[in-house]
């Protein structure tokens, strides 16, 4: 038995050399205490305490002034009684000093040279004292080897005994319970047979214990109360002359708790904690894996880089919980369409990557993003909740040649993500709701939406965006009875920026609500300038603006939008609010309800673009509109084509028996003026009359018209 103590005195992991001290200051009438290195007594036990008359709140540092003889009998000379060194610890005789008495304790210890990683318990040497049979101050122990027998007995950590046929010959109580064995069941069994779902682990155990004398490993095993357990297998060896085993100490111990605690610090830095998909990071690291591999095999690796639309004013109306919720579904789509050999990964936000691995053909791919897009614009309900969703995907690829051997797969892994996203980018610009394929060809089309995003903070904190106004004409009598404010950014490198690429943008970079915001104040401090200075024949003037689709999902906007002109010297009654037919094609209550609460402040409502490829007609029954505004796409060609103005003027009458007015954009000669007049249309704007205009121009243009009448 104290040859297993000694070999339990140095264990090969900290953990059980902690567990293993922590026994023996649990051991009644046994003196544990824990000298460290530099001579402090880290710690005492209660019965080493009760020995030295200390109490409880006494400084253990102070030890070292009333007992320095045992730092000479742990770390100095050896004192004249002690016996010489018994397998690798020293026992000795001392007589023990108390506190506050003059007569001394008889004692005997052992020294175990122990040493821990930092922590409460760190030590570099353990004393076990008792009393010599005989002392006068306490009952006298049991002999040395029943106290190590009952130490090791039920020590907190299992402990177990080979011989050198690799059987059992000693099993405490917490081997037996980690084991799920009687100790009958472990003594005489082979090594192998006490974990023989593990034999392989075992053997190599084995290679290594005879090779180094120490070995380590952790193994999971069933247990029928408990469940799955992780142990803990440390073992220390001597080997004979022949360089076999000649007899072996083992400590398990339950790591379940540690193991856990570890999986779910790995779970945290490697997978999304919302949808249980890989995060960036691991993303990252396995699409560098892809990549070493396709470059080492000549293989392709594609990239598809998902962006949700609209999910930005989903989680601004309902809030992030909901939106978490709705990540979650998408997510689950996502897994659902993509082999086991795939990745998908959430890149962040409203953003997700998907890795396809292997020779897969380019139009297999492009059929892949199809499906998606097609699965994640099928409705979701969260929460008792309709809500719709788009996905704009972008698709970059690498094949593996020649030329990428010598390029590091970082950068490899970080230029084709660049290009996705750049390719997704181009798929918003194109009216979302689909995929692109990254192209250098049309490189410069996607670096400058890219820009734009870059740029577009910048600009709206500068007030570089502004607007021009289109005059919209009367076409019974040719007098201007309003203007359509239109979005115009000039940059310095960029030139005029698209103003649909810079909402598409906005929406994207969830800028949307913050330009908004800067473009309605703008508006409103421009066009209460011109009222000013016009004629009152004019103070009727009415104002178009444009809304996105954004603003008619949320209701705060909606009032934002009220309160706003309300506040001018105008009123809501003179503004008219444009929406797209894209914008309602989602059909969705709060568009109707906020559309309702904003008729009733007082706006009209148009809608614009109409037949554009979302047309329906029962648009113009669901929806509080006032206006129809036909798009310049009808009205030009419309001279040489007699359907079309068929059409055209079938539209017109539908309008007006719904009690609609109607204007029609792109006019251009005064022969499409006169036609549309004939069919019976209400306003015209086009560049017959003028093209958009800033508000110095458009004043002139105000003074020019109206000098003519």
């Amino acid at each position: 038995m104290l040859n297993l103590v000694s070999e339990l005195s140095t264990p090969t992991n900290s953990d059980a050399a902690e567990r293993f001290l922590s026994g023996l200051a649990e051991v009644a009438d046994l003196g544990v205490l824990a000298v460290t290195a530099n001579g402090h007594i880290q710690f005492l036990n209660e019965a080493m305490g009760r020995w030295l008359g200390w109490q409880q709140g006494d400084e253990v540092s102070r030890l070292q002034a009333l007992q320095p003889h045992l730092y000479n009998l742990c770390f100095g000379d050896q004192p004249a009684d002690s016996e010489a060194p018994l397998k690798g610890f020293d026992t000795f005789s001392f007589t023990l000093k108390r506190k506050g008495l003059s007569e001394g304790l008889p004692c005997e210890a052992i020294k175990l040279p122990l040493s821990l990683s930092p922590g409460v318990s760190r030590s570099d040497c353990v004393l076990l004292c008792w009393f010599r049979p005989g002392s006068p101050a306490d009952k006298p122990a049991e002999t040395p080897e029943a106290l190590i027998q009952a130490l090791v007995g039920n020590a907190p950590i299992g402990i177990f005994s080979l011989d050198e046929h690799w059987e059992c010959q000693f099993a405490n109580l917490e081997a037996c319970q980690l084991s799920g064995m009687t100790r009958e069941e472990l003594e005489g069994r082979g090594w192998t047979r006490l974990f023989a779902p593990h034999e392989e682990q075992l053997q190599t155990m084995i290679h290594d214990l005879l090779q180094s004398g120490v070995a380590h490993v952790e193994l999971e095993r069933m247990q029928h109360a408990a469940g799955s357990r992780v142990l803990q297998l440390d073992v220390r060896a001597s080997t004979n002359e022949e360089g076999g085993l000649e007899h072996a100490v083992c400590a398990l111990i339950d790591v379940t708790d540690r193991v856990e605690r570890q999986q779910e610090i790995h779970r945290l830095a490697n997978f999304d904690s919302v949808t249980g998909l890989q995060n960036r990071l691991a993303m990252k690291h396995q699409l560098e894996r892809y990549l070493a591999m396709a470059k080492r095999l000549r293989q392709k690796v594609q990239v598809l880089f998902i962006d949700l639309d609209g999910f930005k004013s989903i989680n601004d109306l309902y809030g992030h919980a909901l939106g978490d919720q709705l990540l979650v579904q998408v997510a689950q789509r996502l897994t659902r369409q993509i082999r086991h050999s795939d990745t998908v990964a959430r890149f962040g936000g409203d953003e997700f990557v998907v890795i396809i691995p292997g020779e897969i053909p380019d139009d297999v791919v492009n059929n892949i993003a199809e499906k998606l897009n097609a699965v994640l614009r099928h409705p979701y309900l969260v929460a008792d909740i309709n809500l719709h969703l788009t996905a704009s995907i972008g698709i970059s690829s690498f094949q593996g040649d020649e030329r990428s051997e010598h390029v590091a797969t970082e950068i490899l892994r970080d230029e084709l993500l660049k290009q996705a996203d750049l390719a997704m980018y181009a798929a918003k610009n194109k009216g979302k709701n689909q995929y692109r394929r990254f192209n250098i060809d049309h490189g410069e089309e996607i670096t400058l939406a890219y820009t734009i995003g870059q740029q577009l903070p910048r600009a709206i904190e500068e007030c570089e965006i502004g607007y021009h106004y289109q005059p919209i004409l009367d076409n019974a009598s040719g007098r201007l009875i309003g203007v359509e404010a239109l979005m115009r950014w000039h940059d310095e490198k960029m030139g005029w920026v698209n103003p649909e690429v810079v909402i598409n943008v906005a929406e994207a970079n969830g800028k949307i609500i913050e330009l908004q915001h800067y473009m309605i104040h703008c508006v409103i401090h421009q066009f209460e300038a011109l009222l000013q200075r016009l004629p009152a024949s004019l103070k009727d003037l009415r104002l178009s603006i444009n809304i996105c689709a954004i603003q008619l999902f949320d209701f705060k906007y909606a009032e934002f939008i009220a309160e706003s002109f309300k506040a001018t010297r105008f009123g809501t009654s003179h503004v008219t609010l444009e929406l797209t037919e894209s914008t309602l094609i989602e059909d969705r209550p709060e568009v109707y309800s906020n559309l309702d609460y904003l008729k009733e402040q007082g706006f009209k409502v148009a809608l614009d673009d109409f037949g554009t490829g979302y047309s329906s007609l029962s648009y113009l029954t669901k929806f509080p509109i006032d206006i129809v505004k036909l798009d310049k796409s009808f009205i030009w060609g419309m001279q040489d084509r007699a359907q079309q103005q068929a059409l055209i003027d079938g539209c017109v009458s539908l309008a007006h028996s719904l009690g609609m007015q109607v204007v029609a954009e792109g006019v251009e000669s005064a022969t499409d003026l006169h036609t549309l007049d004939q069919m019976g249309c209400d306003f015209t704007q086009g560049y017959y009359h003028s093209k958009p205009l800033d508000m110095e121009n458009l004043y002139a243009w105000i003074n020019k018209q109206e000098s003519r009448e």
